[in-house]
C-alpha cells in the first residue's frame, strides 16, 4: 500500500518510479519493517524545489493511510507532532526534566 502511494505521488510530480529508492528492513522477526523512500536528483534550483514538493505531499499521503514517522523532523515534525498529542507532552516533560532552562536547542524539538 505504501509503494503504491508514493508511485502515486510521485506520478502526480512527474517523478519516474524507476529514480525512487525504496529501503525496507524487517524488524521484530518479520512482525513489523521499517520502510524508507528516497526521491534522487543531481541538481539544484527549480528540480529542488519539485522534490521538496513531492516529498511534502507524499509525507501527507503516507499520514493519511497510517504512516507512523519515527524520526520526524524538519517538514515531517510539522506534520507529526500536532497528531501525536500524547508524544508532544510527554517530550515537553522530559525536556522541562532534562532542560529546565530551556538552553538545550531551544526551539528545536516539535515546540
Amino acid at each position: 500500500m505504501f509503494v503504491a502511494t508514493i508511485s502515486e505521488v510521485a506520478d502526480a510530480h512527474g517523478y519516474s518510479q524507476e529514480e525512487i529508492g525504496f529501503y525496507i528492513q524487517p524488524l521484530e522477526n518479520g512482525r513489523a519493517c521499517h520502510f524508507e523512500t528516497t526521491f534522487y536528483y543531481h541538481d539544484t534550483g527549480e528540480r529542488a524545489a519539485t522534490i521538496h514538493n513531492l516529498y511534502a505531499d507524499a509525507a501527507r499521503a503516507m499520514l493519511q493511510r497510517g504512516a507512523l514517522f519515527t524520526r520526524p523532523y524538519g517538514l515531517l515534525a510539522d506534520l507529526v507532532y500536532p497528531r501525536a498529542t500524547a508524544y508532544t507532552t510527554a517530550l515537553r516533560k522530559m525536556k522541562q526534566i532534562l532542560d529546565p532552562e530551556n538552553i538545550l536547542s531551544p526551539g528545536k524539538l516539535c515546540f
